[in-house]
């Protein structure tokens, strides 16, 4: 079932049609072989055009052997294939002859005819006939039966020509030629012998009437025309006298033909025989119809003359003597109203006055019809058919007598019209059809021949259009038009007429014919017929009656060539001017018409095929011819101006297809002797044309699912063993496209019943499911048959009672009384209702249709459950038939095609075992000699650099699995039994693959399914391979499948064996993808590879493989995916728990590690970093330079015992290579990380694989850094007044009050102008601030700080310093601090004041650097060896780190804070005071008594000179209560200046100043001095302060003032 491209359809299809009725394919009723044949009842090729021209059959004598069989080998045949030459060559005028299948249609004009001596116009019964106008048309046949199809038809198919010969005349044979060369004629005897051969073809070709034929009656037989055309007759080698023969003018002799004119003088005499033959015919023709005009009445008158016609047409007068054609005036398109039905197209548009048009001349024949003269015999035969009984005219009543001589007088005027227009005169046929139909329709009831008579009157015109004749371009001048819709765009669109459209009247007509032949089931080939000739006619020729152009196209006359104008430009309508042709709707009319025509057209064709009451053989004639016409298409509509005719048509491919399928069907019906093969060959054919690559422009194939399956099924059935097979698999193949997808629940249901169903006996299985199926399936049908009456019920339902009433008086008239039962029980069957259509196809029914297949399965609905059980019992099917056809012993060159498999491969990858490495191939730089010389190094840049993709690596000795994934289209599990890789390896004994069996679930796009395979280690002879040597693919897998062993080919592999065609088709859908618009646009879509690539491998030495483990776990190496978490807390430090390092060596214990490389990826700030390298020792030291510098994370590994020698170990011990790693938070990883991975990474390999190429390994751990809470610095806070014996308290408060003009701002900054962040690095911030910032210090050395440390962990927190104490003060140290979880600790911390730089921050930091760790939780074994990594949890460990000020908030706080700098930095002073005499001890004196004291500044070395002079500078004494009480003014009494301004220099650093103080109350003073310092440009309310650091003590009591 391979498809075939468009012309094979075509030619499949013909020889189909051509050889369905002949005698050795002709099919035998049931019995025995005497039983007579069933053959088609439709002519071949259909076509109004036949009832126009005149058969004329050639036949070659003396061309027969012994058997009867043909011989090409005599003289007379090659005569005779000359003459057919011949008459193909007939007219120069290409429009006059054209060959359609078997015949050869000629156009022989009359004005090229010679007109007869004794012949008068004033004589013919055609009175419409002209020698100088129209034409006579021939259709020449071989007419041997079973070379032709219209021989056949006259010769052998009785039931088609003679049975209804009087119906149909133009069924008849009109002529006979005899071919005869004379050397075939070496005597007398054997031209007597060729004489009677010809004798008895004519008898053969000469059909009597039905009554001869039906009832043995005695009358003349109507004989055909002879002629015997005589080759080669003054020959000198003939010695026989052909003018010695009684032939007379019958014998018509041709000169030898030879020589270069050979052809030119055949085609004349051709021309001669061919006119005086025509000339022959139309004699005779004419002599037939007066015959049939002479019925005789009372009177002596014809009634069947012109003056009976005269009711529609009126005869125009010819003066006497004038030699023309009496014609006819008053030609009226419209009459055609007075004799269809009342709800015609024609009769509801006409007029009142056309459909009673002469009433009078109705009565005039009605009162000579009563006249008649009963007689006893007539003279004449009887025009009857198979449906008419034979009276004797003196054995009837003369009532009834009288009735059936009405009723032959309107059949003899139908058959006079259908002579008429065999004769060539149209117009002549069109009156008398129009006669024939009004008697047959009011005189007598005659449905059958009233239906022919309005289908003759369509013929008539269309006659009229392709041979045209006197009066005939001026009767359809004032008949037709354009259609409205064109009209309406042309210039002369307001103008009102009463004109027609061709096509419409046809259409016309045809209906009420169809209706009178849907109505018996003897006339249904006659309706499958009449459909045939609308689709022909609409295929063919009405686009050119469209546009009113007469006499263009095949078979046509188009009026004198010499003539100024031809008949297609003669029209008015040719002449109109057209605007845009489109519709108020904006549609172009031309397209659409083109549209509408297709519908009709499609509809006509389907209505043929489908008509009720055909027996099969006619049915499969209608659809072959249906399907053909499909493939030659319809002709598109032109637009009206055009005055040619476009080649170009409308194809149906897919229309095409399901007339085949139809036709295949038809012919599976058939019962009797009928070959199997034939029913087979056509669905055969049906499914080539149904292939899968859908709308393809190559093939013109469309791959319909529904037909698809119907042709499969029918195959699966009835066809051969073999394609029974192959067209159960790829239906089967077809069901996984459409079955519908189910819900996982659903469909493990019913997996579940179906694996139950399996386990059952056959005969129990699914009877249930088949039982419902079967009632789901008659429900179908009959919901099909209720729909088909639904839609004819639509149309007669409104109108029923007016039907049946015009029914009842339809072709009775107003006389329906008049009418005798004889008559009326003639004409009774068309009463009855329309014979219903049948639904198509219909596939005979099985179990397997019964879930599925035929007319289900374009069900949207289908259910899943019976689509499933569809496939079931085809999988069944298809193991049977395997198993019943075994397959040849002979192993074949190509695999089983597996393309029908309802498998697929989706991916294919390869893969390994559990923990072994990926392998990276590093290319050495290896130089090679060159023989090239100096074009070596030549850059070629049109090389082409498409590189095949680089093979995988496969070690020996390692086993590894290919993963292919699988797809299951069938809606139940797929079982394979057997699987197995194939690689194109040489040595197929060192690869070990082997095979397994497995299940593929239903519906499933991707099952995986592992394969393992493993290459085995060769002989080590210590020499390096090429790596091309070892590079092998994977060419498919050997599946076994449903009986049978397919090979699933992937695309890539060495040897393919298989083409592109192949290929392509291989990968093909049985539904193709949509394509809904015509004309289809043509996109630019990218092709996409398809098709899964081959895995490429490369086998390489056998390579080490390091494994891993924990130390706590050494026989437990880690997978590829560990993940090892690190949990670390800023300044922390993680220790991993030690790792084990091992190498698998493989089976022979050949893969040793030569180089081992350890390095981390992924720490912050850098890409790699080389933590370990064997073969280069300052590995560690290259990294140390390279981190040289503060980092978030730092990674330090220690190596134990990893060498060659420990790690090619086989066993895995405690004393084998060991690593230890840790990681070192910095104080401050937060503000940089958050967290991250890092990998470690360890690259080893082995021996090398080639001279050029190392393979490496590369095993990776995982360590997720995440940074959670830990002990942190909180806060930290400046406490000056915890400065021992400074009275900084006493003496701020006192300073205070004591200048009563100054406002000390408080440390709030925001109203000034501060340095951006990290300004602190600069020298703006941290020297040139004195004397802006206000502030109170004291000058001391030390600064007290309070740090805050808070504790986030979980478990308690030591606190320590390796150099001492963590704080404290001076003679109480606190050398450690334990921590609670959750607990903030403050810690006093005495710092010694640091140099004013910009490193003060960092100063300050390690000033303050705190040691943690946290506390272990009791009864904990793991201790502190193995207190880290993922083995441990992060509650149970002993945590320990660092403890800083982290650098970004510190230097955020001294950019924030003006008064930070001045409280850590050394003071810009020193100030001493003391009392005079006291020598740095306390003073006592008594109440009134006086004190000296002395006070001295020097400013620091580090004050640079310009910063001095930018400041003003003034020294103040204090004194108050050193117990902080509030001292008034009668206290004590300062003598002297105690504020003074300093005028300081680099050079006069030291100032000295003196003051007296008396005081008056008895209490405890302290009395010290301060320096201010504040720049100039600064307001007078910001001041540096700078205090004493010590404060003198005088005590006062009144013991010293009594003494």
């Amino acid at each position: 079932m391979k498809q075939c491209p468009f012309g094979a359809h075509r030619s499949l299809i013909s020889e189909a049609e051509t050889v369905l009725s002949r005698q050795q394919f002709g099919i035998m009723t049931s019995g025995s072989g005497a039983n007579p044949m069933t053959l088609s009842q439709i002519p071949s090729s259909p076509s109004f055009r036949s009832s126009a021209v005149n058969a004329v059959a050639v036949i070659p004598l003396l061309s027969s052997d012994r058997n009867g069989q043909d011989d090409n080998t005599t003289h007379s045949s090659r005569s005779f294939q000359q003459l057919l030459e011949a008459l193909k060559r007939f007219d120069k005028e290409p429009t006059h002859s054209s060959q359609t299948g078997d015949d050869v249609l000629l156009v022989v004009p009359n004005a090229s005819l010679t007109r007869p001596g004794d012949w008068k116009y004033e004589k013919t019964p055609l009175k419409n006939f002209h020698w100088e106008h129209g034409c006579q048309r021939l259709a020449v046949f071989d007419g041997r039966p079973y070379n032709s199809r219209m021989a056949y038809d006259r010769l052998i198919n009785y039931e088609l020509t003679r049975n209804w010969i009087d119906l149909c005349p133009h069924r008849r044979t009109a002529a006979l030629i005899g071919v005869l060369n004379m050397r075939d004629c070496p005597d007398e005897d054997t031209l007597l012998k060729a004489e009677q051969e010809w004798q008895q073809w004519a008898e053969r070709f000469s059909t009597p009437p039905y009554e001869v034929t039906a009832h043995g009656r005695d009358f003349d037989r109507d004989f055909v025309v002879q002629r015997l055309f005589v080759f080669d007759s003054v020959h000198e080698d003939i010695k026989v006298d052909i003018s010695k023969t009684a032939l007379g003018s019958s014998l018509v002799a041709f000169p030898p033909v030879t020589g270069d004119n050979a052809n030119k003088m055949m085609d004349m005499h051709t021309t001669l025989a061919i006119t005086d033959l025509s000339v022959a015919i139309f004699q005779e023709l004419e002599d037939r119809i007066r015959e049939s005009d002479m019925t005789i009445g009372s009177d002596g008158q014809p009634l069947s003359s012109a003056a009976a016609r005269s009711r529609f047409f009126q005869l125009s007068s010819v003066k006497e003597g004038e030699d023309g054609p009496q014609g006819s005036s008053g030609l009226d398109i419209n009459s055609l109203a007075a004799v269809v039905s009342e709800d015609n197209q024609l009769a509801t548009g006409a007029s009142s006055a056309s459909k009673n048009k002469h009433p009078k001349d109705r009565m005039s024949v009605q009162t000579k019809l009563t006249s008649v003269v009963t007689r006893g015999s007539s003279s004449e035969a009887q025009l009857l058919t198979p449906l008419d009984d034979v009276w004797d005219y003196s054995e009837l009543k003369p009532s009834d007598a009288q009735e059936m001589l009405r009723r032959e007088v309107g059949r003899r005027e139908k058959f006079a019209a259908d002579l008429s227009l065999l004769a060539g005169s149209p117009l002549d046929a069109y009156e008398r059809y129009m006669k024939a139909a009004d008697l047959c329709k009011t005189s007598c009831p005659d449905p059958l021949w009233y239906a022919s008579a309005l289908e003759g009157c369509a013929a008539a015109h269309i006659g009229m259009v392709e041979a045209g004749g006197y009066n005939v371009d001026s009767y359809l001048e004032s008949a037709f038009q354009l259609p409205d819709e064109f009209m309406a765009c042309s210039v002369a669109s307001g103008e009102k007429t009463t004109k027609q459209t061709m096509s419409k009247v046809v259409k016309a007509l045809c209906d009420d014919a169809l209706r009178v032949l849907s109505r018996h089931p003897r006339l249904s080939c006659f309706k499958a017929e009449l459909l045939l000739k609308l689709a022909w006619y609409t295929g063919e020729v009405e686009h050119t009656h469209v546009r009113c152009q007469w006499g263009i196209g095949e078979a046509c006359y188009g009026g004198d060539p010499t003539s100024e104008k031809r008949r297609w430009e003669v029209h008015s309508a040719t002449q109109l001017s057209f605007l845009e042709l489109k519709n108020k709707q904006g549609e172009d009319v031309v397209r659409l018409n083109t549209l509408q025509r297709c519908q009709r057209w499609t509809k006509y064709m389907h209505s043929a095929v489908s008509s009720g009451a055909l027996d099969p053989v006619t049915r499969a004639d209608v659809a072959l011819r249906c399907a053909s016409l499909c493939l030659r298409g319809l002709r598109p509509t032109e637009k009206p101006p055009l005055l040619k005719r476009s080649e170009e048509r409308i194809k149906f491919q897919r229309k095409a297809s399901f007339f085949a399928l139809a036709a295949a069907e038809a012919l599976s019906e058939i019962e009797g002797n009928t070959p199997d093969d034939r029913a087979s060959a056509m669905w055969v054919t049906a499914s080539r044309m149904l292939a899968q690559t859908g709308n393809s422009p190559e093939t013109q194939n469309y791959g319909w699912a529904t037909l698809r399956a119907v042709a499969l099924h029918a195959l699966s059935m009835q066809g051969l063993r073999e394609t029974s097979e192959d067209a159960a698999v790829k239906l089967l193949s077809l069901m996984s496209e459409i079955t519908p997808s189910k819900t996982k629940a659903e469909t493990s249901l019913f997996f579940s019943k179906y694996e139950s169903l399996e386990t059952d006996d056959e005969s129990k299985v699914n009877d249930e499911a088949s039982v419902r199926s079967d009632y789901d399936t008659n429900s179908y049908i009959d919901a099909g048959k209720s729909v088909a009456s639904a839609a004819r019920s639509y149309v007669s339902q409104r109108a029923k009672d007016a039907i049946r009433n015009r029914q009842k008086d339809f072709f009775t008239g107003q006389n329906q009384n008049s009418n005798t039962l004889l008559a009326v029980a003639q004409s009774k069957w068309v009463d009855d209702d329309e014979i219903p259509s049948v639904l198509l196809p219909v596939a005979h029914f099985s179990e397997i249709s019964n879930s599925i297949i035929a007319m289900r399965a374009v069900w949207s609905a289908i259910k899943f459950e019976h689509c499933a059980d569809a496939q079931r019992k085809l999988v069944r099917q298809i193991a049977n038939l395997r198993n019943t056809n075994p397959t040849s012993s002979l192993l074949s060159k190509s695999p089983t095609n597996a393309s029908s498999l309802p498998i697929k491969i989706t991916s294919v990858e390869i893969g390994g075992s559990e923990s072994y490495a990926a392998l990276e191939r590093v290319k050495l730089q290896v130089p090679r000699k060159s023989d090239e010389g100096a074009m070596a190094t030549f850059y070629n840049p049109y090389a082409n650099k498409n590189k095949e993709h680089e093979a995988t690596l496969i070690p020996e000795g390692e086993e590894r699995y290919l993963l292919v994934k699988f797809a299951n289209t069938l809606s139940i599990p797929l079982e394979i039994p057997r699987c197995q890789l194939q690689f194109d390896v040489p040595d197929k004994v060192r690869i070990k693959a082997p095979a397994i069996s497995f299940v593929i679930p239903g519906q499933t796009p991707d099952f995986a399914v592992q394969f393992p395979f493993i290459f085995l280690n060769h002989k080590d002879d210590g020499k390096l391979e090429e790596p091309s040597l070892n590079v092998f693919a994977v060419k498919g897998l050997h599946v076994t499948c449903l009986a049978r062993s397919f090979f699933l080919q992937l695309d890539g592999s060495s040897a393919t064996g298989e083409s592109a065609e192949e290929k392509d088709r291989r990968e093909e859908k049985n539904i193709p993808e949509s394509s809904s618009f015509y004309p289809r646009r043509k996109y630019e879509e990218k092709k996409l590879e398809t098709g899964i690539k081959s895995p490429r491998l490369e086998v390489v030495a056998a390579q080490p493989n390091l494994l891993i483990s924990f130390a706590r776990s050494a026989n437990t190496p880690l997978g590829e995916d560990t993940v090892i978490p690190a949990p670390i807390a800023d300044g922390e430090v993680f220790t991993i728990p030690k790792l084990l390092l091992a190498n698998d060596s493989g089976l022979g214990g050949n893969g040793k590690i030569e180089e081992l490389r350890i390095s981390a990826v992924g720490l912050p700030g850098f890409s790699e970093i080389i933590l370990f390298d064997l073969n280069r020792v300052g590995a560690k030291e290259e990294n140390e330079k390279r981190t040289r510098g503060p980092t978030p994370l730092t990674l330090d590994v220690s190596c134990t015992g990893v060498n060659r020698d420990n790690l090619n170990q086989q066993e895995v011990g405690a004393d084998g290579s060991s690593i230890s790693l840790q990681l070192s938070a910095a104080p401050d990883m937060g503000a940089h990380n958050k967290g991250c991975e890092v990998t470690i990474r360890f690259r080893y390999r082995g021996k090398q694989a080639s001279p050029f190429l190392e393979v490496w390994r590369c095993r990776e751990l995982t360590l997720h850094i995440l940074r959670i809470k830990g002990p942190r610095v909180s806060s930290i806070t400046f406490r000056p007044d915890l400065t021992w014996g400074s009275g900084y308290t006493q003496m701020c408060h006192k300073l205070s009050n004591q200048d009563k003009h100054a406002r000390y701002r408080t440390s709030r900054l925001d109203s000034f102008q501060l340095p951006s962040l990290g300004s602190a690095d600069g020298e703006e911030l941290v020297l040139n601030r004195l004397g802006r910032d206000p502030g109170v210090h004291t000058c001391s050395e030390n600064v007290v700080v309070i740090v805050s440390v808070a504790n986030e962990t979980a478990s308690s927190i030591f606190l320590s310093k390796p150099e001492g104490a963590i704080g404290g003060f001076e003679g109480a140290p606190i050398e450690s601090m334990k921590v609670t979880s959750g607990i903030s600790a403050k810690i006093p911390v005495i710092l010694p004041r640091v140099d004013r730089s910009p490193d003060l921050c960092e100063r300050l930091r390690e000033l303050t650097t705190l040691c943690w760790k946290s506390e272990a939780v009791e009864g904990d074994d793991f201790k502190e060896i193995a207190t880290s990594g993922s083995m441990v949890p992060v509650n149970r460990r002993v945590r320990r780190g660092i403890l800083k000020i982290p650098e970004g908030c510190l230097k955020a706080i001294v950019d924030e804070n003006r008064t930070f700098i001045p409280r850590i930095c050394k003071a810009p002073c020193s100030i001493s005071i003391g009392a005079v005499g006291a020598a740095g001890k306390d003073a006592e004196i008594g109440i009134g008594k006086t004190v000296d004291f002395l006070t001295e500044l020097s400013i620091s070395e580090w004050l640079p000179a310009d910063l001095l002079e930018k400041n003003n500078i003034s020294l103040e004494f204090c004194c108050a209560r050193k117990d902080g009480g509030e001292a008034s003014k009668h206290d004590y009494m300062w003598c002297g200046q105690i504020k003074k301004s300093i005028i300081a220099t680099k050079e006069e650093a030291t100032s000295t100043h003196r003051a007296r103080i008396v005081f008056l109350e008895e209490g405890e003073y302290l009395v010290s001095a301060c320096v201010t310092f504040r720049q100039h440009h600064i307001e007078d309310a910001i001041k540096e302060i700078w205090w004493a650091d010590k404060a003198q003590t005088v005590r006062v009591n009144d013991t010293s003032l009594k003494q």
